[in-house]
């Protein structure tokens, strides 16, 4: 094999030039153990561990990030060398960074319930940007009853898809069908909780 960089005394100098230069921004992620495997009893997640984000920017520490199970992400640690397999493992082992507890907030104990209550915290605010939100917090906004006519009115398909997860109803077709269709699930709902 030929390298990119050619053979001989070309290649030499050629690697010796690339070596001159360093890294200035790095940004790499790793699972870390078991962390999502569900347990069929408890319906939890039993093993330790999480995704792992490290960060190194310019002449700057090691930066290890956990991130949560809904993409939020706690800065545990800085290592002024690249931490290894190993190291991240032991960093994990420990029940505050394990994604087993950061997949929820201080005094809720699933991401379900922490989105629910962001949810209703949101649907107080008069008018919601579903563009900024992911999936989830759309769901979590629809199922809290959070989300009015008139919000739906302005989604687009990503979020009228998202909403329609919430109720476990299909989310093909065009975007008005989405839109009558998240509506008629909304009313449902509340229709059975009025009863």
């Amino acid at each position: 094999l030929v390298s990119d960089f050619g053979i001989g005394p070309w290649r030499r100098k050629a690697e010796e030039f690339v070596a001159l230069f360093s890294k200035e921004y790095s940004l790499s992620e790793q699972r870390i153990g078991a962390a999502s495997t569900l347990d069929p009893v408890t319906g939890g997640y039993m093993g330790i561990g999480g995704v792992a984000r490290l960060l190194k920017v310019n002449d700057g520490p090691f930066q290890v990030f956990s991130i949560g199970g809904d993409g939020s992400s706690t800065c545990i640690a800085a290592e002024a060398e690249e931490p290894t397999y190993k190291m991240l493992e032991a960093l994990f082992a420990s029940a505050a960074t394990s994604l087993r507890t950061s997949r929820s907030g201080p005094g809720l104990t699933t991401e379900e319930q922490r989105l629910e209550a962001g949810a209703q915290k949101a649907g107080s605010d008069s008018t919601i940007d579903f563009t900024l939100l992911s999936g989830a917090e759309i769901q979590a906004l629809v199922q809290a009853g959070s989300v009015s006519r008139e919000d739906v009115e302005r989604m687009d398909k990503k979020a009228l898809r998202a909403g329609l997860q919430g109720f476990g109803a299909p989310t093909s077709g065009g975007e008005s069908a989405l839109r009558e269709r998240l509506i008629a699930n909304m009313e449902e709902v509340k229709f059975l909780e009025e009863l």
